[in-house]
This record gives C-alpha cells, sequence and structure tokens, in this order.
C-alpha cells in the first residue's frame, strides 16, 4: 500500500483553495443563478470530495457529496436553489473546512453534527 502521508501538506492546501471557490461559488449563487458559475462551485466540491476519499477521510467525503447532489439537482433544474438551501450549504461548507481543519490537527471530528447535515442537505433535494 502507498504511503499517501507526504501529500497530506498538498490535500489541505488544495482543499483550503476549493473551499474558497465553493464559498464565493455560494455567495455568488445568492444573488443570480448563473450556470457557469453553478458548475464552478460542483467543480469545486466534487474536487474535495474526490480528495478526501482518497486520503479515507470519510466524513468529509459525505459531507462534501450531499452538497455536491443539492447543487447538481439545482443544475439539472429538478431542484430551485433557494435561499434557505443556498445558506444549508454554506454552512455545510463552513463545516467541511472545520473537519478538514481538524484532520489536519489530528482533532477529533464533529460526526454527529456532520451526518445531521449531510441528512439535511439529502433531505432537500428529496422534498
Amino acid at each position: 500500500m502507498v504511503d499517501l502521508s507526504k501529500f497530506l501538506p498538498a490535500y489541505f492546501e488544495e482543499s483550503e483553495e476549493r473551499l474558497v471557490l465553493l464559498e464565493s461559488g455560494l455567495c455568488q449563487l445568492a444573488v443570480v443563478k448563473d450556470a457557469g458559475v453553478l458548475e464552478q462551485t460542483i467543480r469545486a466540491v466534487h474536487s474535495i470530495k474526490g480528495s478526501s476519499g482518497t486520503f479515507g477521510f470519510d466524513e468529509v467525503c459525505e459531507l462534501a457529496w450531499a452538497i455536491e447532489d443539492v447543487l447538481r439537482h439545482a443544475g439539472n433544474g429538478q431542484l430551485a436553489l433557494e435561499a434557505e438551501k443556498i445558506e444549508l450549504c454554506v454552512e455545510a461548507t463552513n463545516l467541511l473546512r472545520e473537519a478538514i481543519g481538524k484532520h489536519r490537527d489530528k482533532e477529533e471530528l464533529p460526526i454527529e453534527f456532520m451526518q445531521c447535515l449531510a441528512g439535511r442537505l439529502k433531505a432537500a433535494v428529496t422534498v
């Protein structure tokens, strides 16, 4: 098995860059629903999801997937991207940042809260 620990610094740096893009995109989408901004925002969270999965950060991956699912449903016209859904995605993005930081600092994750928020995002898609 390959030791991925030497790649962790790059993961943390790139995750922060993607989180900034995700936040920026969500803020822009709160003002105007632009397909290009939505696609960039989806790509940012998709990258966080994929890289987190590579390192076995399953809770981060699950929460990122839930955000991505909301955004993809909005992009497909299956879901209206209302203010409350954007606020939920912003809340989840803040929690992603916290969780990634806790992985970096080798601290305990707020797993129950992460699972609860992922559940709320999933529920937003099924409504």
